[in-house]
């Protein structure tokens, strides 16, 4: 007889990649699969490796978030050496799949190591698991909470102040009645609602920050949900750096953070899928040494009576936030920080994150760019031969180009657009950025060829004004759309799940 389990490995093997560029884990149904593929590889240890790959491939989609390998002027480099040494394991934890890759001689080791503590803080820090701190806690009313796990209320617990009470950890008693810890979704009462949050208030909590003390109020139960994958991608970021690792990149449900830069010195391209078309992106975030966090309504939600339910629940109504806000992603060092905020700007809605923004204005920063044009040779002599007949009038900068770059880029004049810092190699970055407007460079050499430059606009960097950060704070990621690709795959399975609500992960 052929399970449920069976049904959705088959469908997963059968499935190819996307024409897109990156792939996506499914919503629709895919707690299922995630649950499916995680037991089969429990009981299947020859094959967990291989069903592993099946389901890790999907692991930048989650949250909305994606990688993206952006070719700038075809700027790609395969390095071989032993410091660019690649280790990466796919694991499922804190009941999503995640990817932990690192870079370097240590990689391997630094890569076990990381997947060990992403189960040990699972453990210390999940509101079901018994041996859990949390859990202790919610069954006694008070403690001495573990390192880990007082520093993280401490900062959800300063979060909660510095955003009016939008981050609230004592929100789990709700959270359970929804059905949103267990998947066995539920639309409360308003009796019900009004009862349990007598009891949600994270300011009543009694917590000495440096013991580790702890008290909550009558009733109270508290989960770190909204706040820990962000502190276990921090740790994990400590940990490559224990181990001399340079470059690597940690993927927790969507949760993406970054050491570094890539192994050829360029920054990280993380993607943010456009929500109107699932095909497409509004825009890139060029990042080294920063987490990129986004929470939403899409996340986790549930259909009853033709009414969505989604798992952000507004800490002062006890229903999902209704702010006006579809998603909203944080870029920062901390990401503890970002995870945290990145819910609470939810929560806020539009005008209170601008009153959060305003607050806040010196952490947001609008980052140097340019526009500029390249030429790419293979050899110095011929570089400098075309720059000569562009600086003689023979040729303009364009015609250059196409006549002789060796870049894709020379079939729009050598355009590469606009970049900021960490786009480029780092030899093409300080000769863009050094360069006066309309000049052209002295021949470049980088691991590429050599180039001529020629920069078109230069846009210094300093405090944005709201209008040029409103998209980041209130809606920068946004509702993901299930593929087309996996609909088509999944539809016939569709037919088998009766219940009277539909649930989505």
């Amino acid at each position: 007889m052929t399970t449920d389990r069976d049904e959705v490995i088959k469908t997963m093997k059968s499935m190819d990649g996307y024409k897109s560029g990156y792939e996506k884990f499914p919503s629709e149904l895919s707690l299922k699969a995630q649950k499916s593929c995680h037991e089969y590889n429990k009981t299947a240890p020859d094959e967990t490796e291989k069903y592993h790959k099946i389901v890790g491939k999907f692991y930048f989609k989650l949250g909305g978030i994606f990688l993206l390998t952006l070719c700038i002027a075809a700027f790609t480099a395969c390095q071989n050496s032993d410091e660019n040494k690649k280790a990466s394991k796919d694991i499922f934890a804190m009941d999503t799949y995640m990817t932990v890759t690192a870079y370097g001689k240590n990689a391997e080791n630094a890569v076990d190591k990381a997947v060990d503590e992403i189960n040990r803080l699972e453990t210390v820090l999940s509101a079901q698991k018994k041996e859990s701190d949390i859990y202790k806690l919610n069954e006694t009313g008070s403690g001495t909470l573990s390192t880990d796990t007082k520093n993280i209320v401490s900062k959800a617990l300063e979060i909660n102040k510095t955003t009016n009470g939008a981050f609230d950890i004592s929100i789990y008693p709700l959270m359970v009645k929804w059905g949103f810890t267990t998947q066995k979704y539920n639309v409360p009462s308003k009796n019900e609602i009004s009862k349990l949050l007598k009891d949600v208030d994270s300011s009543k909590i009694i917590f000495d920050e440096k013991s580790g003390n702890i008290k909550l109020k009558e009733n109270m139960k508290i989960d770190l949900g909204g706040i820990a994958k962000g502190y276990t991608s921090s740790r994990v970021m400590q940990i490559f750096k224990e181990h001399g690792v340079t470059s690597g990149l940690v993927s927790l449900g969507g949760n993406v953070q970054a050491l570094g830069t890539k192994t050829d010195g360029t920054a990280w391209q993380i993607a943010i899928e456009n929500p109107d078309k699932s095909s497409d992106y509004i825009g890139v975030v060029s990042v080294k040494d920063k987490a990129v966090i986004t929470s939403g309504g899409y996340e986790r939600y549930f259909e009853k009576n033709g009414k969505t339910y989604h798992h952000i629940l507004d800490p002062e109504t006890g229903y999902p936030a209704e702010s006006g806000v579809k998603s909203v992603t944080i870029v920062s060092d901390d990401g503890t920080l970002a995870d945290a905020l990145s819910t609470s700007l939810f929560v806020m809605g539009k005008e209170k994150a601008l009153d959060y923004w305003r607050e806040h204005k010196n952490e947001f920063e609008q980052p140097a760019t340019v526009s500029a044009k390249h030429i790419l040779v293979d050899n110095e002599e011929l570089c400098s031969d075309v720059k000569n007949k562009v600086e003689n009038g023979e040729l303009s900068f364009e015609e250059a180009a196409k006549q002789y770059s060796t870049c894709p880029s020379k079939e729009q004049g050598g355009s590469l657009g606009v970049f900021g810092r960490g786009m480029m190699v780092p030899e093409f970055e300080e000769a863009a950025f050094a360069l006066d407007l309309e000049k052209v460079s002295e021949p470049v050499k980088t691991q590429f060829g050599y180039h001529l430059i020629k920069l078109e606009n230069l846009q210094a960097g300093g405090e944005s004004e709201y209008e040029e950060v409103r998209n980041e704070i209130e809606r920068s990621l946004m509702y993901q759309k299930q593929s087309e690709a996996y609909n088509k795959e999944l539809n016939n399975l569709k037919s088998k799940y009766n219940d009277t609500v539909k649930y989505h992960a």
